[in-house]
């Protein structure tokens, strides 16, 4: 399988711009994930309907809670910075 510079280039301007894409229509629901972590519902969980705490589960890890605590003013940075639609968000929140 022979690539040629230009292909390799093309292939990643596009990946970059689908990177670009999902974090500018999802940034909200990242955010709002954050803020459901914190709160103590388990990665992977739904957290827009009830959470039921499955049996000997007792949430994340303070150590995990802690280091995305540091990490979401990073993110509401960064997206604001790239003019996503999260400014109202960050607004109303304290990290």
């Amino acid at each position: 399988m022979e690539q040629n510079c230009e292909m390799i280039f093309i292939k990643r301007y596009k990946f970059e711009a689908l990177v670009e894409e999902h974090f500018r229509k999802n940034c909200m629901h990242i955010l709002m994930a954050c803020k459901a972590y914190l709160e103590g519902i388990l990665v992977g969980c739904a957290f827009k309907s009830q959470y039921l705490e499955p049996e000997g589960q007792k949430g994340n890890s303070t150590c995990f809670k802690f280091m995305l605590s540091k990490l979401v003013p990073k993110l509401v940075e960064a997206f604001v910075a790239k003019g996503y639609d999260c400014a109202e968000y960050s607004k109303n929140r304290r990290w």
